[in-house]
């Protein structure tokens, strides 16, 4: 069941989605306390959970950048394209949604700087 971290990963950040067994019965919904994960098992999640941070902070701040960023961070992006590679990928996405995105995700970004933490 995928929820909010109430303390049931104990070694992974208060708030992040989280998937853990859990009970359902006509009470709702009964996530399982897990406890610390592995210590590799929490890094690899951690480090997906820094993706969604940027993420939501790109959404917040209503930064076109930041969705590149946490791209660009994602592990598994990371390890299959390069930045140019990555970059070009996310205008692709915002080019084939469209419509469907807001106003602020679909912004050209020009000139491209090669790297930003802006």
């Amino acid at each position: 069941m995928n929820v909010a971290n109430t303390g049931l990963i104990t070694n992974l950040p208060a708030g992040a989605a989280v998937e853990v067994p859990a009970t359902v019965d006509r009470g709702g919904v009964h996530p399982w306390h897990v406890g610390d994960l592995p210590v590799q098992c929490a890094a690899l999640n951690r480090a997906f959970l820094s993706v969604g941070e940027l993420t939501v902070q790109a959404a917040l701040t209503q930064d076109p950048r930041m969705i590149r960023q946490a791209a660009m961070v994602d592990p598994n992006t990371a390890a299959s394209l390069t930045v140019d590679q990555i970059w070009n990928l996310c205008d692709d996405l915002v080019a084939a949604h469209g419509t469907l995105l807001p106003e602020w995700a679909r912004q050209p970004l020009s000139p491209r700087p090669w790297f930003s933490f802006s």
